[in-house]
């Protein structure tokens, strides 16, 4: 018998959220968005309103595009100097 896979729902809403705020930030429409990476409107605004998950290829356009960190939606518990001091002790363990 197969094991169940324990899975997580990662919630996108959150970084939907940024991308909404970087986009209004930059003075974008929806349709201007999508036209740069080739999606409709009503596909960008699922994305920010509803947490619709993006494509790989269309979440790495976006999250490049803005220059958003992804960090803190994904290891909200790490953040900040915290993440900044584990980065500094990772690099100084492999010298």
């Amino acid at each position: 018998m197969r094991k169940k896979k324990d899975t997580h729902s990662f919630d996108f809403r959150p970084l939907g959220l940024a991308i909404r705020e970087a986009r209004e930030k930059a003075g974008l429409s929806r349709n201007d968005l999508g036209d740069k990476v080739f999606y409709g409107e009503r596909h960008i605004a699922d994305i920010e309103n509803i947490g619709k998950h993006p494509s790989f290829q269309l979440f790495h356009d976006l999250v490049t595009m803005f220059n958003i960190s992804v960090d803190e939606y994904f290891y909200p518990a790490i953040t900040g100097k915290t993440y900044g001091i584990l980065y500094i002790l990772k690099f100084v363990n492999t010298k």
